[in-house]
């Protein structure tokens, strides 16, 4: 029996010809929901007060079908760190969603004379009932202008829908009703 005698002999330039058996690729990074960082924040309050207004869904809803309920919200109020303002925007309920994503998602601009400040809404208990419900938040400033352009709070909001107030013949008959929005965010420690 002939026996070959084999070595081991390392070569790099052996490895350049070969077809790769795996790919991978790497996307961006998710971005950190700040909003949900509660310990980080200073004792005085940036945006503090209650809001009051109105909401109006767009459509029917559309949950069951996999796609979020969107509800317009309007409304003003007096605000501890900017004053008397109008408020306008949009709050999402449920639809289909990964796991990490909450199922609340808005934004809201709150405008005065001096500019406006744009705040992110999340939370939870957005495939259920929304009409007659309260809905805890949380708030992040991610936007401002003029003399908020500097502006940087996050920490808190509830949102308290009220019951239907339109009630049509005809079908479909979105809901509209009375909306209070309450907001606690405080300037984050760095």
């Amino acid at each position: 029996m002939n026996r070959r005698k084999r070595t081991f002999q390392p070569s790099a330039l052996s490895l350049e010809d070969r077809a790769l058996t795996t790919v991978m690729t790497v996307g961006p990074m998710p971005l950190a929901d700040v909003s949900a960082i509660r310990t980080a924040t200073s004792s005085r309050p940036v945006v503090s007060g209650r809001l009051t207004g109105n909401y109006a869904a767009e459509g029917d809803d559309s949950r069951p079908s996999d796609r979020p309920w969107h509800f317009n919200v309007a409304g003003s109020g007096d605000l501890l760190g900017l004053g008397r303002v109008r408020m306008s925007g949009a709050i999402d309920f449920g639809g289909f969603l990964a796991p990490s994503v909450p199922s609340v998602r808005g934004t809201i601009t709150l405008r005065n004379a001096q500019g406006s400040v744009t705040i992110r809404l999340t939370g939870g208990g957005g495939h259920g009932q929304v009409l007659e419900q309260r809905f805890a938040l949380n708030a992040s400033i991610v936007g401002g202008t003029g003399a908020y352009r500097n502006l940087r709070g996050i920490g808190s909001g509830r949102a308290s829908f009220g019951p239907n107030t339109i009630f049509c013949i005809t079908t479909p008959c979105p809901p509209k009703g009375a909306l209070t929005l309450q907001l606690d965010l405080r300037r984050p420690v760095r």
